[in-house]
């Protein structure tokens, strides 16, 4: 089956009570913005690209990896995933069932005002917790954001 390496971004506001989400178009689940990491392109980068063209939200990157203080030149630390999962997709139209390698990355908005991008989702929106646990959304969408907000699902 084929696979592909995808990149999203796990976004809470600045003061850590909300999460944003879009309305996805196929699957019409609330999800964490997020898409395919495009040739040569690191998947930090592609999670902000992705989080940005999606919602119009510039974020950051929360990094907890520990730094290595790398003064070779020929290598470089990017920014460790907070989770990573391997996703089943399902087929839709002309494209063939498949798999998703996803690079999930913690990330901090930089402001709350969200534009919907109506080409790639349906819809944007801040989530508290308690609206989160009551949306149409996936199991993995719910546990990694309680897990972000409060340290547990």
């Amino acid at each position: 089956m084929e696979s592909h390496y995808t990149a999203t971004g796990l976004v809470v506001n600045r003061a850590g009570n909300k999460v944003l989400l879009v309305l996805h178009k196929k699957l019409q689940l609330w999800l964490p913005a997020g898409g395919h990491v495009e040739e040569g392109e690191l998947p930090h980068n592609a999670a902000i690209r992705e989080v940005f063209e999606e919602t119009g939200v510039p974020a950051l990157i929360m990094n907890a990896s520990t730094h290595l203080d790398l003064h070779s030149g020929s290598e470089i630390q990017i920014p460790a995933p907070r989770f990573v999962l391997h996703e089943f997709i399902p087929a839709y139209k002309d494209k063939a069932e498949h798999m998703h390698y996803d690079f999930i990355y913690h990330m901090q908005a930089e402001c709350d005002e969200c534009l919907v991008n109506e080409h790639e989702v349906e819809s944007v929106q801040w989530f508290g917790l308690e609206q989160l646990l009551s949306c149409k959304t996936n199991e993995a969408t719910r546990k990694m954001y309680s897990i972000l907000l409060h340290g547990s699902d």
